[in-house]
Order: C-alpha cells, then structure tokens, then sequence
C-alpha cells in the first residue's frame, strides 16, 4: 500500500501528467497495483478448480464430451462469479478504510467521483482475472458455447460486484458490506420472483428471476439456449438489467465520499448499546457479542426462504405456487447462496477479532483462546444449521421436494466450507484473501472426495455413495476445525499468558 502510494505521488509529481486522462490512467495504475495478489490469488484458485474439474473426470465420465466441458465450464464461471463479484465489490466499498489509505486518497487533487469510478473499473478489472483459466481451457480444448460461458461468467461477475459495491460503500466492516449487497440482490430477485408466481403468466420461476441485474438472463450458461428464447423475447429484462447495473454503479459513484470517511465522522456508526439492559447475556459477553456478529446473518435467508413463498401463495395458486416455487427457487438460488453463507460466517467472527486493533484489546481481557475460539465456532455453526439446513429439512419433510441425500450432502458441503473459512481466516487474518483462499480450500476438499467416492463407489461395491462422501466432508471439516484451533491456540488471548 505505502509503495503503491509513492508511485501515485511520483507519477502526480511528474511533468506527464498534464491532463485529465493521465491522472486517470496513473489512478487505474495504483489501483491495479494494490489489486495484484488478489486478482493472482483468484486466477490461481479458479485455475486449481478448473484443472480439478477436467482432470478428475475419465472418458467415460464424459471428459471429451462437448456437454460435459460445457457443464463443467459453467459451473467454475458461475461459482467464480457470485464469489469473485462478492469479494471484489467488498474491495471496492471497503477497501480503501481497511487498508488505511483512505486519508491518503482523499488528500488527492482530484473528485472522489473520478476515485470511484476508476477503483469500480480496477475492481472489474481483476475480478476477470478469475475467468483466465477457463479462457485457457477453451483455447486449449474447444468445445461448443465455450466463449458464451466465459462471457457470461465476466458479465454475471460485473453485476454481483456492482450491486454489492454500491450497497456496501461507507460500510463499517467488509463482511457487513457483502451482506448489504446481497440483501439488495435477494430483494431484488424476490420483487420478481413473485411477479413470476403470477397465475395468469406462463412463465416459468427461472424466466422471472432472469430480471436480477444481469444474473440469471445474459450469464445462463448457454445464452439463449439455455432458455429456449430469442433475444427479443427477453429484451425487455435485458434493458432493465443495465440499468439497474448502470443505476447501482451510479450509487456508488456519488456516495465513494462515505467509503473514505474516517468511521468516527460517520454518523451511522454512533451507536451505542449501553441503553440495552439484558442481564442474562452480560454473564457471557463473549457469547453476546458472537451472538450479534452473526445475527444478521443468520436471520436473513430463513426469514426470506419463508416469507416470499407466503407471499407468493398470497398472489398466486395456492394450491401450485409452493410447488412451484420451491422446485425452481431451492435448486437455482438458494444452493449457490447457501454456499456463500458459509464463508461470510466463518471470515467475519474470526478475521475480525484478529485484526491489530482488536487483537491487542482481546490480549488484554482475561479471555482465554479456547474459550474465544470454541465459542465463536460453536455459535457461527448453531447459525449455519438455522439458516442453511433447517429449512431445506423442514422443506423436505413437508412437501417431498428435497431428497435427504440431497441435504445430507449439502449440509457436508456447507459445513466443510465454514470450517474451511474459519481455518483460513485464523492463519492469513485479512478478509478478502480469507474468503478466496476458503473456496479455494473447500474446492481442494470437495473435488477430492468426489473423486475418492466415484472410485470407491465403482470398484468397492458401496451400498451408498452420499453417505461416504458425507462422511469423507465431515471428516475434512472436522480436521480444519482442529487446524484452525492450532493456528489460534498461541496467540495469547489470556493476559495472565502474556
């Protein structure tokens, strides 16, 4: 960051910058310059997970299949996308404040408008850098819609980053910039969803959720093949598409001023909670304030997984429209969701706690590391299984639409990546790399045991292949659970150790 800040003062200084347009490009230069690990550390990530994906699958598994490169290919550019949108859209709201340059910045000649905007353009920037990879597998190995998938994957990744940049900006902490974003993004898709659950409209729940920024219309892997619609037909939802996104980079735009304010003079962060007497909690204030981390969290997607299909039965068939809406809400949204939750949760109650400033206040109360740790773990798993299992269970039980093997593996994989999350963010202590590394962790896990239970599955004569690749899950969240205990067991949180 400091030298990154001395080439922006020599090129400033310079005899060359003598308009408007060098003193952009020199800006997009520092940006780029403080973006470079991040945007490596994605591009290596995305390019692990792709090799994996390609090089685990035999012939007759279909690798030299054009459908199956296809289906492999989307699903590394949409996974890369919602992550890479996410984590680059907090860079861009919080990044500035994290990294302490936010004084610097705002000493520069220059509007905080042209700042924003050129740190949007950085942020875009190395968020593709996610996509080389699977640009290099199509070079290499050619197969049908390959450019469609790469496009749709950099378009996808423009549209989360911009919704979460412009939600997030002036946000206190980078998690709580991400949850901002993506409740905007789930509002937004729940206003068309249940405009979709119309029972005098003939489309389908996925054409009305095609009007969220731009991700599933354009992005669908296959374009208009994946829908079976010609342009025209979905014009419509493509023009409101840009101009949401053109609307929320806007917003962004006009209020970067908020992301470069010191938090003191933020008006929204003087909040004080001494009024709040409840003496049952004050016992355990460790406990409290896990509580309070995550609750944000943990209320949001159950309260949305259950209140738009009321609503929905509210506007629609009561009789079809939970059906319906389940069948296509639970499999295209709620899952990759589901998946980025886990990573929230595990980033944000433990890179937080370990920054400098809080890591010296927790060094000084007479809190020891097991206690912090294990009740932080406890507390961020009790909401991971309120959120994420509870109502697919429930879902299940009720309508018969879930299948258990279905959750069995789903609760394995979300659990592996929370604690795969928490394991990263007690070694690296910084939140952006914490969540690109806790997929690329999770993705290692996961391709893994795939691969370890397709073969044992051929060649033992298993009764049951969800239950072994359960089993395997639970058993690699269970040894990063104890690596993060490792990483966190000497850090002296005990005054009375010191």
């Amino acid at each position: 960051t400091y030298r990154s800040s001395l080439i922006l003062n020599n090129n400033l200084a310079s005899d060359g910058v003598r308009n408007m347009r060098g003193l952009t490009l020199h800006l997009l230069r520092k940006e780029l310059y403080e973006l470079r690990w991040q945007a490596f550390a994605s591009f290596l990530i995305a390019g692990c997970i792709t090799c994996m994906l390609f090089f685990t699958s035999d012939d007759s598994r279909g690798r030299n299949n054009d459908s199956a490169l296809l289906a492999q290919g989307a699903v590394v550019a949409f996974l890369g996308a919602i992550v890479s949108g996410s984590l680059f859209g907090m860079q861009a709201a919080t990044g500035d404040r994290t990294a302490g340059t936010n004084r610097f910045v705002r000493a520069l000649p220059v509007s905080t408008r042209l700042l924003g905007t050129v740190r949007l353009i950085a942020c875009m920037i190395a968020g593709w850098a996610t996509f080389v990879p699977i640009l290099i597998l199509c070079i290499e190995v050619p197969f049908a819609n390959a450019l469609i998938v790469v496009a749709s994957g950099m378009i996808l990744e423009v549209g989360v980053m911009l919704w979460v940049a412009a939600a997030g900006v002036g946000r206190a902490t980078e998690v709580s910039a991400v949850l901002a974003g993506w409740m905007a993004i789930m509002l937004w898709l729940g206003i068309f969803a249940i405009y979709a659950m119309q029972p005098y409209r003939n489309e389908t729940i996925v054409i009305g959720l095609l009007s969220v920024g731009p991700m599933f219309d354009i992005p669908l892997p296959g374009g208009s093949a994946a829908t079976g619609q010609q342009f025209s037909e979905r014009a419509g939802r493509i023009c409101i598409n840009a101009i949401a996104c053109f609307c929320a980079s806007m917003i962004f735009v006009r209020r970067y001023d908020a992301a470069l304010r010191p938090l003191a003079a933020n008006p929204q962060h003087r909040i004080s909670w001494s009024g709040l007497k409840l003496h049952t909690m004050t016992r355990y204030p460790l406990l409290w304030k896990s509580l309070r981390d995550v609750s944000p969290l943990a209320v949001l997607l159950p309260v949305w997984f259950w209140l738009l299909p009321s609503l929905a039965i509210g506007l629609g068939d009561p009789a079809g429209g939970i059906k319906y809406f389940y069948d296509n809400f639970v499999s295209r949204f709620f899952f990759p969701a589901g998946m980025i939750l886990p990573v929230l949760l595990g980033v944000s109650l433990f890179a937080g706690d370990l920054q400098p400033q809080l890591n010296r206040f927790w060094r000084s109360r007479p809190i020891s590391a097991a206690q912090w740790y294990w009740t932080r773990l406890g507390v961020g798993f009790a909401a991971l299984t309120i959120t994420c299992w509870l109502p697919l269970l429930i879902a299940a039980v009720r309508w018969d639409h879930v299948s258990g093997e279905e959750i069995g593996v789903y609760a394995a994989v979300c659990t592996c990546t929370y604690f795969s999350a928490a394991a990263v963010s007690c070694l690296v202590r910084r939140s952006l790399y914490s969540g690109i590394l806790a997929i690329g962790v999770v993705s290692v896990t996961a391709a893994t045991v795939s691969t370890v239970d397709y073969y044992v599955f051929r060649y033992a004569s298993v009764d049951d292949e969800s239950v072994l690749a359960v089993s395997l899950l639970c058993t690699g969240a269970l040894m990063l659970g104890v690596g993060a205990w490792l990483a966190v067991r000497d850090i002296h949180l005990d005054a009375t150790s010191r």
